[in-house]
């Protein structure tokens, strides 16, 4: 099963009652309406010279979101020294968004825009290989000491802030390391007019300019103890925002500094060593909505009523989580290398205004943080690999400042599959993989991926929406991201059935040589096959014990190609 058929498969199961909704309420308004105008057409007044029509505001379109996907580019290699045991490897990580084929036909311009994003990203990478192969040879040859090895690396990571049918902003975070003492790091955004395909400049989202560099300068000295704001050059920082607000080619452009837009405001990235030392770190800012009323442009301050939006780790967040209307600062971090005081290998700690809150987890150094908010209530999800290469969300529900871990589930933002090939870098071939994934940002669309074990160890899809107690929950079916096809080794029974496993009762017997691919599985005892001919076909699995059967019949006795993971 391909990734874009998979799609439309599981939109189509998501959509069945919204569009009855919909249906029924379009009805009622046509009806109305037409009653109205009926109304209107029989106590028609007598004809009278007609007023200047007065000018009616624009009426925007209500808020809904949109679902991009987010397509890692990865290329990995390795250099040698000519005469000794020194290795060097080099490679890049590469992300980019796009839209699924629906949305791309929704918003044509985005959809370009987009495309040609990705295509100049991905040149950069490229271009950044050759240079990376050269740093790794040089630095391999001329080490002097045997069984060496180091890494050199380029990587772009991208965090999706805003994701509706006006705004898409993504934050894009970069790191490398070329050798030395240490690597680099800066962060930027990207806002897109989802209509329009244009990019937002800083320019159009401030009201108040003078009113935006206070509130930066403000909110960097509150976050930096006072010892410190002798050695920040804050007329440097003022500077750069003054380029963005500038005119003529380098017009909102800056190599010192970088901004996003998120639902609750523009957040200001200063990079390393623009205005201090590099120990400073990237000193940022964040200018909300709520706390500095009139210096962003209103047109940005609506949002959705529930939203996801990726939060970063260790670094201070500020969103009105409870709905009263103001800010509460937020950080989220696990702390992988200190877990002594807490009963797991790792500590999870969410902050709250200041107030700790602390959590085991098993949770290794590549997790992401989400923030999740339904109405008044929110939660953080912590997106981690526990050792056995399952990945699990933790969900944490935050009330009146209190966190509490309301459960777990299996599974993360689905993986959609994954292409594979070769790309010539420097007149050597070399080859690349693309991992797509589904952007975590509605909690009511909720896209995500489950390892199985159901004929098979595999990755399979589910479409769920945030439950009661923040945890997804949706419907009864899983499907495989990718087609797994088996043989029919022996002849055995299986009943017919149709998409959905509805069990028909009748009795569908397939052959030796026949194949069924894997459809759809609940994920414990029930598992939908498709026969070579189309037809859908029910089978009962019970993993009791080992080897697990299908219909009583052990699996390995009577379909190949099962393969569990050790």
């Amino acid at each position: 099963m391909t990734k874009r058929r998979l799609l439309s498969i599981l939109l189509v199961l998501a959509m069945v009652f919204s569009l009855a909704a919909c249906k029924k309420e379009e009805t009622k308004v046509e009806t109305e309406a037409a009653t109205t105008a009926a109304v209107a057409e029989t106590t028609k007044a007598p004809e009278t010279t007609a007023a200047p029509e007065e000018t009616k505001p624009e009426v925007k379109e209500p808020l809904e979101m949109i679902h991009p996907e987010i397509d890692q580019l990865n290329v990995y290699e390795t250099a040698k020294a000519k005469d000794k045991e020194a290795y060097v490897a080099y490679g890049i990580t590469c992300q980019t968004v796009s839209l699924d084929d629906d949305e791309a036909e929704q918003y044509p311009e985005l959809n370009k825009a987009l495309e040609e994003a990705t295509e100049a990203r991905r040149k950069y990478a490229k271009d950044t290989l050759v240079d990376l192969k050269a740093q790794a040879a040089d630095i391999a040859e001329y080490r002097n000491e045997e069984d060496y090895y180091d890494y050199l690396s380029s990587d772009f990571s991208e965090y999706i802030l805003r994701s509706d049918n006006r705004v898409l902003s993504i934050h894009t975070s970069y790191t490398d390391y070329w050798g030395g003492a240490h690597g680099y790091y800066f962060d930027f955004g990207t806002a897109y007019d989802v209509k329009t395909g244009e990019e937002i400049e800083l320019i159009d989202v401030v009201a108040d300019q003078e009113g935006f560099k206070a509130a930066v300068k403000a909110e960097i000295e509150d976050y930096y103890d006072k010892e410190y704001h002798e050695y920040i050059d804050f007329e440097t920082a003022m500077a750069f925002i003054d380029g963005f607000f500038g005119e003529g080619d380098y017009a909102g452009k800056s190599i010192d500094m970088g901004w996003t837009l998120g639902y609750n405001g523009v957040t200001v990235y200063f990079y390393p060593y623009s205005l201090g030392a590099y120990a400073m770190g990237q000193p940022t800012a964040t200018v909300t909505f709520a706390e500095y009323p009139g210096v962003l442009n209103e047109e940005y301050a609506e949002i959705p009523a529930n939203y996801i939006s990726q939060i970063e780790r260790w670094v201070p967040q500020y969103y009105d989580i409870d709905g009263d209307g103001k800010n509460e600062e937020i950080t989220a971090y696990v702390d992988i290398e200190n877990y002594e005081d807490y009963d797991a290998y790792t500590d999870m700690c969410i902050v709250i205004d200041g107030k700790e809150n602390h959590f085991g987890t098993y949770t290794f150094e590549n997790y992401e943080l989400y923030l999740c908010v339904i109405g008044k209530k929110s939660y953080i999800y912590l997106n981690n690999r526990a050792e056995n290469d399952y990945r699990y969300l933790r969900i944490y529900e935050i009330t009146d400042g209190r966190v509490t871990e309301t459960g777990m589930y299996q599974g993360y933002p689905a993986s959609l599959g994954y292409a594979a090939g070769e790309m010539e870098i420097d007149n050597e071939v070399v080859d690349y993989y693309i991992d797509y994934h589904a952007a975590f940002v509605d909690p009511d669309y909720m896209l995500l991926s489950s390892r199985l074990d159901a004929l098979g160890t595999y990755d399979a899809l589910r479409f769920c929406k945030v439950g009661a107690d923040g945890i997804p929950t949706g419907g009864e079916l899983y499907f495989p991201v990718s087609d797994i096809t088996l043989t029919v080794k022996k002849t055995f029974e299986l009943t017919t059935s149709d998409e959905k496993g509805t069990d028909t009762g009748e009795p569908y017997p397939v052959n030796p040589g026949e194949t069924l691919t894997i459809f759809a599985t609940n994920g414990e005892d029930k598992i939908i096959l498709q026969a070579e001919n189309g037809d859908f076909l029910l089978g009962y699995i019970n993993r009791e014990e080992w080897p697990y059967r299908i219909n009583y019949y052990p699996e390995d006795e009577v379909l190949d190609g099962i393969v569990y993971a050790g």
